[in-house]
């Protein structure tokens, strides 16, 4: 489903451009990692410890933004999506919530 590997990706926050590493095996996102931002880090900490842990154990970027800081969720949203196409996904279909046929709840509580 997914080309195994790391994939760095970065979008427009609101004060910084936000460098991210997404990271895939064969069957689901496993890891998004903050590498760069220049943000208020209030901000960035409810995205590290709120939004992508969400993004990750949902297998899904239906993910309710933080109210504060929608344009920085909506950054990480898109590059993510962006890091989806070059791992060989489809940003639609990683959405759903499902992982390589399974809900994605059934992986976040391995």
């Amino acid at each position: 489903m997914y080309k195994k590997g790391d994939y760095e990706v970065e979008a427009e926050g609101h004060h910084s451009t936000v460098k991210l590493r997404v990271s895939f095996d064969e069957e689901k996102l496993t890891k998004i990692e903050v590498l760069e931002e220049n943000e208020t880090q209030a901000f960035v900490d409810d995205l590290k410890d709120r939004f992508i842990p969400e993004v990750v154990a949902n297998h899904s970027l239906n993910v309710d933004a933080i109210s504060c800081a929608t344009k920085l969720a909506k950054a990480v949203t898109s590059s993510v999506e962006e890091a989806i196409t070059e791992a060989g996904g489809d940003p639609k279909t990683f959405g759903s919530g499902v992982i390589a046929g399974h809900e994605a709840s059934a992986y976040a509580k391995a």
